[in-house]
């Protein structure tokens, strides 16, 4: 395992999917949540595919190949590119197996930077292939809800930092398919409290909402959690409807497919497409409060 310190924080890592699997203050209070009775993650990384695709499977130029729920790059080893006191950067390169699952030339580098109270974690893909590349990238990290002994789940909220108008991208809970049109969920909103039957549909997913960063507080307690997603177009919202004590928060570019859809990966709606040697990077912080 590997770490990154400083004297508010401590983020431990493997190197299987170059993945956070700790995060605690100085008071030694955890924030992630890593447990299999719940959860077999505790912060993943989405890549090459965010959620399902249809029939599990992602199609170019007339082939077809196997794809997994959210994609190969959480389960596989990542090298360490570097470590420095406040960064650690982590790097995939594509390789004939993963050509097997996506026909693409790319590297996949994951780069985390500690400041102060707060962890940052960046995603950056290139193109190393001849053509067009088609992605979808994101993160999965699971929090503890309550964070302390003496809190119940129903003690927290979600704040966002602007009112909101919620409109939720509904989920078919049989196949992990999305579904059109989008539902209203709150209208004129800024607060979500949080209980368990908000999740029976699967996730609350939600599309370029106005705030930048939306915090994770309880009712009994002062400290919290402040998500920054500004960067991704879509936050997924996630529990299980059972008393499971955790909530993911997802930030997204790209998601599962739409039911139906049967076309090649690079006409799929909201992937992010990358030309031949072109970079780009999305970045997330989990700052403690």
């Amino acid at each position: 395992m590997l770490e990154l310190k400083n004297e508010h924080l401590t983020a431990t890592f493997l190197t299987t999917g170059a993945e956070l699997i700790s995060l605690k203050d100085s008071k030694g209070t955890e924030y992630l949540m890593r447990d299999e009775r719940y959860w077999g993650y505790t912060a993943p990384h989405l890549f090459p595919v965010i959620g399902m695709l249809q029939d599990s499977t992602l199609r170019h130029e007339g082939r077809n190949y196997p794809q997994k729920r959210h994609g190969f790059a959480r389960n596989m080893e990542f090298q360490v590119a570097s470590q420095k006191e406040d960064t650690l950067v982590f790097d995939l390169l594509s390789s004939e197996k993963t050509k097997s699952l996506y026909p693409f030339d790319f590297l996949f580098r994951v780069i985390y930077t500690l400041k102060n109270t707060a962890l940052t974690i960046s995603y950056q893909v290139e193109n190393r292939s001849s053509e067009v590349m088609p992605y979808s990238v994101g993160a999965h990290p699971a929090f503890w809800v309550p964070f302390q002994k003496d809190e119940e789940f129903t003690d927290y909220a979600l704040v966002f930092e602007k009112e909101e108008h919620l409109e939720r991208v509904p989920i078919n809970i049989e196949t992990g398919l999305l579904k059109k049109p989008k539902t209203l969920f709150m209208e004129k909103a800024s607060r979500i409290p949080l209980q368990k039957s908000l999740f029976k549909e699967d996730a609350l997913i939600f599309q370029n909402l106005e705030s930048s960063y939306v915090t994770l507080e309880s009712s009994k307690n002062e400290g919290t959690v402040r998500f920054h997603f500004k960067e991704f177009p879509f936050l997924g919202i996630w529990t299980t409807d059972d008393d499971a004590p955790f909530l993911c928060l997802e930030p997204w570019a790209g998601h599962a497919d739409y039911e139906g859809f049967q076309g090649d990966y690079l006409e799929k709606e909201d992937n992010v497409l990358l030309n031949q040697n072109e970079s780009r990077t999305f970045s997330y912080t989990i700052e403690i409060r």
